[in-house]
């Protein structure tokens, strides 16, 4: 009887052992983790340029034929030969942090954010994405508002992985990763009032 109770023990603490270093390896190694493509979900519309009691004020005017006020304005986000499903470009950050509309979430690590981060970036570390959810989720973001995610760009794949986390596990249905991430920003040098640093809340 004892010996059975000993066994039963042991089993339990080896399985509890064995999910928890499957767990870490999960999100520790992100090269083991499948990543997920989102395919079926819709490409990501431009910002709204204002609302629409200044659009119908602009609509055209007796000096202006109407033909030009109706042509549509390019949308820097629509997706380009080539791009990789759920991830935008330089042109469509821009266009959110001017226009507004998009949650930024910058997936790197405390330093790197203090030193320097896209202005209202909500700093969702790759690293402590659950102990930091709650507070993302008490911004207001609904699961249907657009996301935008980066991280240092290059290789880096803590956007990947915090984008795939609020898709996965928090139905967040709009999270796009801006690939080139901080790497961009910093040698584009089109962000300019964009850019903030120093010490700010988690």
């Amino acid at each position: 009887m004892r010996s059975a109770i000993l066994t039963a023990l042991m089993v339990v603490l080896v399985g509890g052992a064995a999910g928890v270093v499957a767990n870490v390896t999960y999100y520790k190694l992100p090269w083991l983790r499948e990543r997920s493509t989102r395919a079926d979900s819709p490409s990501l519309p431009p910002p709204a340029h204002g609302n629409s009691e200044q659009g119908s004020q602009s609509s055209g005017t007796d000096s202006e034929p109407s033909s030009r006020a109706a042509e549509p304005a390019a949308n820097p986000c629509a997706p380009r030969p080539g791009d990789k499903p759920m991830t935008v470009r330089m042109e469509c950050v821009l266009e959110y942090l001017e226009k507004g509309g998009a949650y930024i979430v910058d997936a790197r690590e405390q330093h790197d954010f203090d030193e320097g981060r896209l202005r209202g970036a909500f700093h969702l570390p790759s690293s402590a994405i659950y102990a930091n959810i709650q507070g993302f989720m008490a911004t207001g973001a609904q699961v249907d508002d657009v996301i935008i995610v980066y991280c240092g760009g290059g290789s880096c794949e803590a956007s990947h992985n915090v984008a795939d986390v609020l898709h996965d596990d928090f139905q967040y249905q709009k999270v796009f990763v801006y690939e080139a991430g901080w790497e961009e920003i910093e040698r584009s040098g089109r962000f300019g009032d964009y850019v903030e640093s120093g010490g700010a809340q988690s």
